[in-house]
């Protein structure tokens, strides 16, 4: 019983966010947009929730030294969904406005990112293209 314990506590699935319950664990505002959520597990098992991919990149900027387990990030799509950053298909710029000015949009699929290029007027890359 007591292995079970421990081992959920380094878990590094993802915690689904509480729209308009949950705060942003970098600007502390309400994270209101499901199009934008991110969210980063330490290796500890640490759940960090952000309103935008702007705000989870100033969070390992100033945290560097944080080792880390999964980061993940809403599908623009919504439902509220999580997935992890690596498998995303990324729009940026043009028409996309996010809650902290990120203005990065993922998306689960490529194919899904295409259908939006030219409504968004924005451009492609993978999360290679964006991780600072």
């Amino acid at each position: 019983m007591l292995f079970i314990g421990l081992n959920a506590c380094n878990s590094s699935e993802p915690v689904p966010i509480r729209m308009n319950r949950d705060q942003c664990d970098y600007c502390k505002m309400r994270i209101s947009n499901a199009q934008f959520g991110a969210e980063l597990i330490t290796s500890k098992g640490r759940v960090f929730k952000f309103d935008d991919l702007f705000c989870l990149f100033g969070f390992r900027a100033d945290n560097q030294g944080t080792r880390i387990s999964a980061m993940y990030v809403h599908d623009y799509l919504g439902k509220n969904e999580l997935i992890k950053v690596e498998d995303c298909t990324y729009l940026k710029g043009g028409k996309i406005v996010s809650p902290m000015g990120g203005n990065i949009a993922a998306f689960r699929t490529r194919s899904d990112a295409q259908k939006y290029i030219q409504l968004l007027e924005a451009s492609e890359t993978k999360w290679t293209g964006l991780n600072p």
